[in-house]
């Protein structure tokens, strides 16, 4: 089995694409949102539906950078947990 760090490196590993969403909640959170969505656009005039897009479209811009920063953090965290791990008995 190749490394991690190799396999991040030669772009075999991308975790942004292996991201699985596993709780229940957030399906039906989603079909909710989806449905709304449909019944407020359905609504909207033509030029009003392309603003619509157009502002989701930068939300999602917003949500993906949000998204990438919270990895990074939680990947931080955890690296600082594995320090604090390895140092155990150290300081007893």
């Amino acid at each position: 089995m190749q490394s991690v760090i190799k396999q991040i490196y030669s772009g075999e590993l991308c975790p942004a694409e292996r991201s699985k969403v596993c709780i229940a909640e957030f399906y039906t959170a989603k079909n909710s949102a989806v449905q709304a969505h449909d019944a407020f656009e359905e609504k909207l005039s033509q030029s009003m539906k392309e603003e619509l897009d157009e502002y989701l479209s930068k939300e999602s811009d917003v949500t993906a950078y949000h998204m990438e920063q919270a990895f990074s953090d939680g990947f931080r965290l955890g690296a600082q947990l594995m320090l604090e791990v390895l140092e155990v008995g150290k300081d007893d």
